[in-house]
C-alpha cells in the first residue's frame, strides 16, 4: 500500500499521487491556497496537476493498469514522479509575464502573436516535466515482459 510522504499523498479513490499544499508552500514557495482562494480549490488544482502528469505518462504506455500499479507501488519511481509534479506545479502557478516564453508565442518587440502550438505542439504539460519524465525513461511506449496480468485495487491496496 502506498505510504504518504511530506511532499505527496496517495489518493486511493483516483489512484494518483498528489502534491501536498503545505509542502509546496514551505519548500517551493508556491501558495496554492492563497492563489486559489480556498482550500477546496487548491486541493482540486493540485489534483488536476496530477491528472495532467498521469495522463501524459499513460499516453506513452500500452498498459495503463500496469503503469498505474508501478506508480503507486514502486518507491524508486516516486522521486521522479514528484519532480515531474513539482515542475508542473511551478509551470501552472507561475503562468504570468515572468514565464512569458512558456505560455505564449508573442514577440514582445512587435506584438505579433504566434500560436504556442507552432513552438512546442498542443501541450498543457510543462516542458521541464516532460524532460524529467523522458530522461528517467518514464515515457516508454514498448511492451514490457514478465508482467503480472491481473491487478486488484482491494487485494493490492493501491
Amino acid at each position: 500500500m502506498p505510504t504518504d510522504t511530506t511532499a505527496l499523498h496517495y489518493d486511493l479513490v483516483h489512484h494518483k499521487w498528489v502534491l501536498q499544499i503545505d509542502y509546496l508552500k514551505n519548500t517551493l514557495g508556491l501558495d496554492f491556497m492563497q492563489k486559489s482562494g480556498s482550500l477546496t480549490k487548491a486541493n482540486d488544482d493540485l489534483y488536476q496537476i496530477s491528472v495532467t502528469i498521469y495522463d501524459y505518462i499513460y499516453s506513452h504506455t500500452h498498459s495503463k493498469k500496469h503503469m498505474e500499479y508501478w506508480l503507486a507501488t514502486d518507491a524508486d519511481l516516486l522521486p521522479i514522479l514528484q519532480e515531474a509534479l513539482e515542475q508542473q506545479a511551478r509551470f501552472e502557478y507561475n503562468m504570468n509575464a515572468e514565464y512569458f516564453s512558456q505560455q505564449f508565442g508573442t514577440n514582445i518587440l512587435n506584438g505579433v502573436h504566434n500560436p504556442l502550438v507552432q513552438f512546442r505542439g498542443d501541450a498543457s504539460i510543462a516542458p521541464k516535466a516532460v524532460n524529467v519524465l523522458r530522461d528517467n525513461k518514464m515515457l516508454y511506449t514498448g511492451r514490457r515482459v514478465g508482467l503480472l496480468s491481473d491487478f486488484d485495487y482491494t487485494t493490492d491496496a493501491y
